[in-house]
């Protein structure tokens, strides 16, 4: 499991991994697309270690809109994550 339910609010104590991760999961458009760019530029554009970081949901809008979410799921079906 990658992180706790991020419904509601977080606690005060928690990381800014998770506060960012909740931030892609918002309805603003615009605050989640430039967080998850961040965060997939930070992996050094690896899909692979975003995934790992954020988990598959949390990273499939992002992963979607480069093209590269139907490759994630195969490789993952195969047993390759």
């Amino acid at each position: 499991r990658v992180c706790p339910t991020l419904r509601g609010r977080l606690p005060e104590d928690a990381g800014l991994r998770l506060h960012l991760i909740k931030c892609m999961t918002s309805i603003d458009y615009t605050l989640k697309r430039v967080v998850a760019d961040m965060l997939y530029a930070a992996v050094g554009e690896d899909p692979r270690e975003l995934v790992r970081l954020c988990g598959i949901g949390s990273s499939a809008g992002v992963l979607q809109e480069k093209g590269m979410l139907a490759q994630m799921q195969q490789m993952q079906m195969a047993g390759g994550l």
